[in-house]
């Protein structure tokens, strides 16, 4: 469940990042990775230590995210 809820806040946040890069007339592409590192990222490794023991299902939802 804690997985599932953080894939959302992540994919929500990415998506709103993801909308301010639109080609040339957008934000720079650094300016979006910053973003995505200070907004994104965050939500993905965040209580990261305590999912060492999570199912390989659950692991891939979060890389699948993240890519």
């Amino acid at each position: 469940m804690q997985v599932d809820h953080a894939v959302g806040k992540a994919k929500r946040a990415g998506a709103k990042v993801s909308s301010l890069i639109v080609g040339r007339k957008g934000l720079p592409i650094q300016i979006g990775v910053d973003l995505y590192k200070s907004i994104v990222r965050p939500h993905l490794e965040y209580a990261l230590s305590v999912w060492a023991n999570i199912t390989d299902k659950d692991l891939e939802k979060l890389e699948v995210t993240q890519i």
